[in-house]
């Protein structure tokens, strides 16, 4: 396994028994054991809440009682003054969330109970839904503070050759050095070396999930030091090895999970295109044991991946039996949820989703969508070819092609304000007789979420350029972006191939396109 980490190229053959490894992973489908049973009736969902600094409210447990299942990323973390009194960990008013001596970061005083604290949420949470799953939050290359055996490293010098020191950085300082989101993190594992991977999965790991009330494990960024080796500059051997040893450390894991009848969601910003031979490598450490979900951070697009590059890398895990959570941050209307369609397309037995715009307690509304019946998919997804041409000034829905560089009602050098109009015609009526040589409008509905631009109409005198409509993804000087009510149009004519994706379900059929962006969902009634 080599990769020049320096100029982003990964370069092939792979070592023997990765190969092999890698085939088996493409030769066969997925045994997933996963302990319980997945239904179509609804989409099955999740929530991801936390909240440092107390437990659950009432309200709160009710709240997340309806998803599908739940991860909990942290609870009541509890600092220790100096005088001997506690208090919560509120990360509103504190610079590292609980710095109880901010002098002397690494020996910062918890109340190292978080184990508990997440089994004590999760026997609320299952209480109150019925017993339905629950996974509690570990870091799997940073040192959390506010865990008891994971502290042992950060703070008991028995354990100091077992914090990660490189070369260019020595011992690393995650305040300094710019970790993984660090929470209560101040140094970071040594998966290079066996005795540190075994301490993580047999005593850490254990600690959290050898409980009734959780159900296992999300193991946070596995991947991290693909991109942090990068910033802190390390040697290509310190690179190889540290990428090698946090697989090595999810294999482990794994199996002790597996031995405690427990799952794991395991997260990494990889795809066949970002990150090959890191990805190929997790993908068949989940295919060998079973008891694992692939986990998406912003599915639709994010952390260096497009969104048809997530929807083909779900939708050939799927087909190979893979369990996924996807994440999405966004809802775009095209006319209908785009994101939410991409994962419908995709997905297969053990797909859960989740939307929310952080990872608080009041982050994860209960969409309409999740209480219409679903049913089981009438058939695998479709995909065929459809052409559009489009005539110059032809409207396209839920484009900008100013893209926010206006103030509203304002002027800059290239676009003009040509005050309010009820429809997007008459915005193009107004353009067209300006006797103004603009190359495209812009046009903000009434209803549009930007109130402050709600029926104004804009022309533009540069650009956009053709391709933007046809990959709306595209870098500037597009000047184009995809935004809900908003309508957009261009004096050059455009054509356009849209593969266009449909799915058949009991009681929804979906259509789904990526350019340009479309999402139809026709609920059953």
């Amino acid at each position: 396994y080599n990769r020049d980490y320096q100029n982003g190229q990964t370069s092939l053959p792979l070592a023997n028994r990765a190969l092999l490894l890698l085939l088996w992973c493409f030769a066969i489908t997925c045994d997933a054991n996963i302990p319980w049973k997945f239904s179509w009736d609804t989409l099955s969902t999740f929530g991801f809440p936390g909240a440092i600094d107390r437990f659950m409210t009432e309200q709160e447990i009710a709240h997340f009682s309806k998803f599908t299942f739940n991860l909990i990323w942290g609870i009541n973390a509890t600092c220790l003054h100096p005088n001997g009194t506690t208090y919560g960990a509120d990360c509103t008013s504190r610079a590292s969330f609980c710095e109880c001596q901010k002098s002397n970061q690494e020996h910062q005083r918890f109340l190292t109970t978080q184990d508990q604290a997440e089994q004590m949420q999760g026997k609320s949470l299952k209480s109150a839904s019925g017993n339905k799953p629950v996974l509690g939050y570990l870091e799997s290359t940073n040192v959390q503070q506010y865990f008891y055996w994971e502290n042992q490293i950060n703070t008991n010098e028995s354990y100091a050759d077992w914090r990660l020191s490189i070369k260019s950085k020595g011992l690393i300082n995650c305040f300094r050095d710019g970790c993984n989101w660090q929470g209560m993190a101040f140094r970071q594992y040594d998966h290079r070396q066996l005795k540190v991977r075994k301490f993580f999965a047999d005593t850490i790991v254990k600690a959290l999930t050898d409980s009734p009330h959780l159900d296992g494990t999300f193991l946070d960024s596995i991947g991290a030091w693909m991109d942090q080796c990068h910033e802190w500059g390390c040697t290509q051997q310190e690179y190889n090895d540290l990428v090698s040893g946090s697989l090595e450390m999810v294999d482990m894991t794994l199996s002790t999970l597996s031995s405690l009848g427990k799952v794991a969601s395991v997260s990494s910003h990889t795809s066949p295109h970002h990150y090959p031979s890191y990805y190929y490598k997790q993908l068949a450490l989940i295919k060998k044991h079973g008891n694992a979900f692939r986990f998406y951070e912003g599915f639709g697009g994010g952390f260096g991946m497009s969104a048809e590059d997530e929807f083909n890398t779900m939708l050939n895990e799927t087909k190979q039996g893979i369990p996924i959570h996807a994440h999405v941050a966004r809802k775009t209307l095209v006319p209908d949820w785009w994101e939410l369609a991409q994962f419908l397309v995709a997905m297969g037995e053990h797909s859960y989703f989740s939307y929310s715009h952080a990872w608080n307690m009041d982050s994860f509304p209960w969409e309409e969508e999740y209480d219409k019946p679903l049913g089981k998919p009438k058939g695998e997804p479709k995909k065929k070819t459809v052409t559009h041409n489009l005539a110059p000034w032809a409207l396209q829905h839920n484009f900008n092609c100013i893209d926010s560089e206006v103030a509203p009602a304002r002027n800059t050098s290239t676009v003009k304000y040509l005050g309010k109009t009820q429809t997007a015609v008459e915005c193009k009526q107004r353009i067209q007789q300006s006797g103004i040589a603009f190359s495209s409008l812009t046009w903000v509905s009434g209803s549009s979420t930007s109130k402050e631009y709600r029926n104004m109409c804009y022309g533009r005198t540069n650009g956009p350029a053709v391709h933007c409509f046809t990959n709306p993804d595209s870098k500037s000087p597009c000047h184009t972006v995809r935004q809900n009510g908003v309508t957009c149009a261009t004096k050059f004519a455009i054509h356009q191939v849209e593969n266009l994706w449909t799915r058949q379900f009991e009681h929804l059929d979906v259509e789904l396109s990526f350019s340009p962006a479309k999402a139809v969902l026709k609920w059953q009634k």
